[in-house]
């Protein structure tokens, strides 16, 4: 099989981008050609003032993306386009150059973009839906995307046309949610139920589990407030003997020699990342917002370490309290430090719920099982196209 994958990278790589080439991975391990088309958001450091804000209008609709898109599909010939992001320099004008070449096209619900200008349903630190059950225009009373009206105008705009046209809906053929939590919130959005398949992340390689550890915590990923990162600032005064480690980018202004048991390791390679979760106790997630299916959570899983998360959005469909990890509640310091304890105070508890957490990425989130999954759904919407084609 030949599938056309599709990426905007972020300027600050993330899960999504990980997801990405795991998926790629995964099916040039198992026989499969995949094409890419991708754009890279630290372009738009490049562009010139009159380029940036052509932008705003092609985050909706880029003609550019037509020509291009089309020129690789009649040269490649390939049976499904996968999306994964189109955001904000690709624009959904990508289904429609496949739609023109009667390519199907699948699209991976890493976000919540669709129906929120910043992905995340979060706002002043609380989770938010008003533009889900009400106005879009919240997303630019609220500068919902990067502090800026002007800015979250131009997302706004991209969600309002296509909900208006139903291009969601005209133009693709199968959408991946990542969990069930997430994909009630897009039928809610007005997505069609029957077009949702469920399929989770999983991790390409599978790491030797370690139910030792060195005693201390890790949290990987970008530390911004979203991501709770004062959270760990408050939870690290208060357990000064306890080594917190920070694998990931600094998105905040923090004073590092103010917190002398906090390591802010900065962005490692994946493996190191995997090695440093390996050597580690237990992970915190205290995240503020919905999240989608962290990988993050499935790489702590898989090397046999119990997670501490924010008792909130898709985290609930992840780990289960006291089976692979503890909750804490969403946004309090106090019950974090509560709860760090009651696992670093009894390390019996904590390496059985380390080998829970370890079953379950075996039963959820291995290649094998996602393999299974992902082919189905590609061979489902190839057949469902052939015939339309053929009328």
């Amino acid at each position: 099989m030949k599938i056309l994958q599709v990426h905007n990278f972020y300027k600050f790589s993330g899960g999504e981008d990980q997801a990405c080439e795991n998926e790629r991975n995964l099916l040039e391990s198992n026989g499969h050609q995949v094409i890419r088309y991708e754009k890279d958001n630290s372009a738009i450091d490049k562009m010139s003032a009159g380029q940036k804000l052509s932008l705003m209008w092609k985050t909706t609709w880029n003609k550019d993306t037509i020509p291009e898109v089309t020129v690789l599909l009649r040269r490649e010939k390939p049976d499904v386009c996968h999306v994964h992001n189109f955001f904000p320099l690709i624009s959904p004008s990508v289904y429609q150059a496949c739609k023109n070449e009667g390519v199907p096209v699948v699209q991976t619900l890493h976000n919540f973009r669709l129906m929120c200008a910043n992905g995340i349903f979060l706002r002043d630190g609380q989770a938010c839906e008003k533009c889900l059950h009400h106005s879009n225009f919240n997303a630019v009373r609220y500068k919902c995307y990067r502090d800026s009206a002007v800015q979250s105008l131009a997302v706004e705009h991209m969600i309002t046309t296509h909900q208006k046209r139903n291009t969601w809906n005209k133009l693709v053929d199968a959408f991946i949610c990542l969990s069930e939590f997430s994909k009630q919130k897009f039928v809610q959005a007005g997505l069609a139920a029957e077009k949702i398949r469920l399929k989770p992340n999983f991790l390409f390689s599978d790491p030797d589990p370690d139910y030792s550890g060195d005693g201390s915590a890790i949290f990987v990923g970008r530390f911004e407030e979203a991501k709770g990162a004062q959270i760990i600032l408050q939870a690290a005064r208060k357990l000064p003997d306890l080594e917190f480690n920070i694998v990931g980018e600094v998105i905040i202004d923090v004073k590092k020699a103010d917190y002398p048991n906090i390591r802010f390791l900065g962005k490692l390679p994946h493996q190191q990342v995997i090695e440093r979760i390996r050597e580690s106790s237990f992970m915190v997630f205290p995240s503020l917002c919905y999240e989608q299916l962290p990988l993050t959570i499935i790489e702590a899983f898989a090397c046999g370490k119990p997670v501490i998360a924010s008792h909130l959005g898709n985290m609930k469909n992840m780990v289960e309290d006291k089976l692979n990890g503890l909750f804490f509640e969403t946004g309090n310091p106090d019950d974090l430090v509560a709860k760090v304890s009651e696992l670093v105070n009894h390390p019996g508890r904590m390496n059985e719920l380390g080998k829970q957490a370890r079953q379950t990425f075996e039963k959820r989130y291995t290649a094998d099982t996602n393999y299974e999954i992902l082919i189905k759904i590609y061979k489902k919407v190839i057949g469902e196209t052939a015939k339309v084609n053929m009328l």
